[in-house]
């Protein structure tokens, strides 16, 4: 009771992808669909994304790739810096942004993605992971520093999208093996769930 596995965990999110890609293919094949998609979410969505993939297709193939192969709580944090940290990346860019350094985007911009990302990741590791002090900073660090560098450097067809929260779960991941971290068990397999109520049926 209560326990959510790995495989509707990444059912779910694999439906997510699965539904934005469909409604991507189909409004580029079908004109028509397209007019009905941009008469509903048109005014959110960018000038390149009209005729290009949209941020929504590129956040739900991002998230669901970090929600299958990476640690849940790694996973969850990669998705806060994207939310969080791209968010504040456009309003502090966008209002006090007048140091340029790639591409439009500012230095004062990416400084407020950082620090979003390191707060709300050290509030995840710390409260959600049960981490100590030295590896909730260490983590946070290190997710802060990448989302911070993949919001700055994507550019192309490749969204942010997308590179923040899976280039965050790879750096993350990787940093867990080499300080030797021990993450806690968010979501459990399904043998383990049936296991767990195996055991309170007999009780």
């Amino acid at each position: 009771m209560g326990l959510i596995t790995r495989f509707q965990f990444s059912l779910v999110l694999g439906i997510m992808s699965f539904v934005a890609i469909g409604v991507e293919v189909t409004r580029f094949r079908w004109p028509k669909f397209q007019q009905y998609v941009l008469l509903i979410i048109g005014k959110i969505m960018r000038k390149r994304e009209i005729k290009h993939t949209s941020g929504m297709t590129w956040f739900t193939s991002g998230i669901f790739i970090s929600g299958v192969f990476f640690h849940p709580l790694i996973a969850m944090t990669s998705m806060w810096c994207l939310i969080f940290g791209d968010l504040m990346a456009a309003i502090i860019g966008k209002t006090f942004g007048t140091t340029k350094i790639f591409h439009q985007k500012s230095l004062q911009g990416s400084m407020g993605c950082f620090f979003a990302c390191f707060s709300i990741t050290l509030f995840g590791f710390l409260f959600f992971g049960r981490l100590s002090i030295a590896d909730s900073l260490i983590l946070a660090i290190v997710s802060s520093l990448t989302a911070t560098l993949a919001e700055l450097y994507t550019y192309g067809r490749i969204n942010d999208n997308f590179t923040i929260p899976v280039s965050t779960c790879l750096t993350t991941t990787l940093t867990v093996e080499v300080f030797n971290i021990t993450l806690p068990i968010i979501i459990k397999k399904i043998s383990e769930v049936e296991e767990i109520s195996s055991i309170e049926q007999i009780e």
